[in-house]
């Protein structure tokens, strides 16, 4: 039922990252680089601002459900509360930040139409925190058919939104509107699937124990939300829109991984928690390593396929016009890959609650990225001559700082709970390498058109990759049996049946 669920997670994550790169594809062409930079800035600017949402108090409600068998309205009011008063201090920011920086001497905002969006995504945004309430309690109580619903719908919604928006031409204000459909329609569904909760009135023990939670949370939730938005900000300040838009036009590329690493994150994290709750750590260190294998089997592919095509699909997909965007392309997948690596071990540390250390590896990264940001994106910095690497200089940064982040993060589970790196994960890697160095001679001896060069490469590559795992005795039939039960359609449809069937909040998803 584990895996069944991270394929459920999976596939809603491959459908909305899908939804996301058509969504890029079509703004792209139709509206160009500076349209979608435009919004890039502004998502980047305000998400910097929404620090003040979440402040770990999400993950504080997700870990404190995942651990109780008793029903949870008390912890949905605390939430509800807790979210509700941290959205007052954001609107706030939101309002006075626009009449602030042109008083300091330069405009964060140039002009009436991006002022008018940059209201429109500041309630994206807070939606967003909202709705998270509903499909973090369907998470923490493993009901993820019942999560990812809700996500479907926004995507699909948001993207037909988004495509008329882009067809029709009418501009970065109709776009943003575009956008504020997907957490808007992830609240409404999320609410009807909500049937059979309770919102029970927060109590000042539920407050307390929250609060207990999040405060050594608080700086490692700002300084992810800062790292996540810090970049397109900092392309914006030194260079143009345009540039924001070729490196915002790949990050959906990226997020591909991303979405894999999370469909493996999502349902580890409660049991590890209950792991952690009754002192069983040799059951937390054999899930751990089972998530690090099956996660490296699925990402390792993917991974390949995307920094051996980066140029064609740059061209195929965004257009001539987007040629520094591969460059930049190459760079953030490493960075995904880096960042996903590490995901299991940080998982541990939030199951032990271990916040110190999570903190210290979110400040190790900012001031990596921060460095690296300052060092390689702009042409010059006071009197210093720099790199000037604009797009792909934030990637870098990137994949600079989640490598010296994660790094920290395996030490210090390492040192909790005795988890070392899965050893044989240099196998797996191995084969990828034997799969981009397959797919690199079939493109240099079989002269094809473009598109079946694409679907020859893959296939044979996908055969080089598994044929190189079964020599190493790293895929066994065992394994082959897992994926097979995993991809049974009939086994997926039922448990998806069984689940949106069920109304007891009180008792959790099997656990089998």
């Amino acid at each position: 039922m584990t895996a069944r669920k991270s394929l459920l997670l999976f596939v809603v994550s491959m459908f909305g990252s899908v939804l996301g790169f058509l969504s890029t594809v079509v703004i792209a062409r139709w509206m160009g680089p500076e349209a979608l930079g435009t919004i890039g800035y502004l998502l980047g600017l305000l998400g910097l601002l929404s620090i003040v949402l979440d402040l770990g108090f999400a993950q504080a409600h997700l870990t404190r459900v995942a651990a109780s068998d008793k029903d949870p309205a008390p912890l949905i009011g605390t939430l509800l509360l807790i979210k509700g008063l941290l959205c007052v201090p954001f609107l706030f920011l939101v309002v006075i930040l626009p009449w602030l920086k042109p008083d300091l001497g330069q405009a964060l905002i140039h002009h009436h139409q991006a002022r008018q969006a940059y209201y429109i995504l500041a309630l994206f945004y807070a939606v967003h925190s909202i709705a998270n309430v509903l499909l973090h309690t369907f998470e923490g109580r493993l009901e993820t058919a019942k999560e990812t619903i809700p996500d479907v719908g926004g995507s699909l919604l948001s993207f037909v939104a988004k495509a008329a928006v882009a067809f029709l031409g009418l501009g970065t204000v109709a776009l943003s509107g575009a956008y504020l459909v997907e957490p808007v329609v992830r609240l409404l569904l999320g609410g009807l699937l909500f049937r059979g909760y309770s919102i029970g009135r927060a109590t000042r023990e539920h407050l307390t124990s929250y609060v207990r939670y999040a405060v050594p949370l608080m700086l490692n939730s700002a300084v992810s939300m800062v790292v996540t938005n810090l970049n397109p900000v900092v392309i914006g300040v030194f260079w143009s829109a345009a540039d924001v838009g070729y490196y915002t036009a790949v990050l959906g590329f990226s997020l591909v991984i991303d979405r894999v690493a999370s469909a493996v994150a999502v349902p580890f994290l409660p049991r590890v928690s209950a792991d952690a709750a009754r002192g069983n750590w040799e059951e937390m260190r054999n899930r751990t390593y089972v998530a690090e294998r099956y996660l490296l089997l699925v990402l390792a592919p993917v991974a390949t396929l995307l920094l051996f095509f980066s140029r064609e699909i740059v061209e195929l997909t965004l257009g001539a016009g987007f040629g520094p965007s591969a460059a930049i392309l190459v760079a953030l997948i490493l960075s995904s890959v880096a960042a996903a690596a590490f995901i299991p071990y940080r998982m541990v540390l939030y199951a032990v609650e271990r916040q110190r250390d999570l903190v210290v590896s979110s400040c190790v990264g900012l001031v990596i990225l921060v460095l690296a940001d300052a060092l390689l994106i702009p042409v010059q910095l006071g009197s210093l001559p720099l790199p000037g690497l604009r797009g792909l200089g934030a990637a870098l940064g990137m994949l600079l700082m989640n490598l010296g982040s994660g790094l920290v993060q395996f030490g210090a589970a390492r040192r909790c709970a005795g988890i070392a790196f899965y050893k044989r994960s240099s196998l797996i890697l191995l084969a990828a390498a034997a799969m981009y160095l397959t797919m690199g001679t079939v493109r240099a001896l079989v002269p094809v058109a473009l598109v079946a060069r694409v679907l020859l490469c893959s296939l044979v590559g996908a055969m080089s990759y598994l044929a190189t795992l079964v020599l190493m005795r790293e895929f066994t039939r065992a394994d082959a049996q897992v994926f097979l039960n995993i991809l049974h359609p009939q086994q997926m449809f039922d448990y998806v049946s069984e689940e949106l069937g069920s109304n007891r909040p009180g008792s959790k998803g099997d656990d089998s």
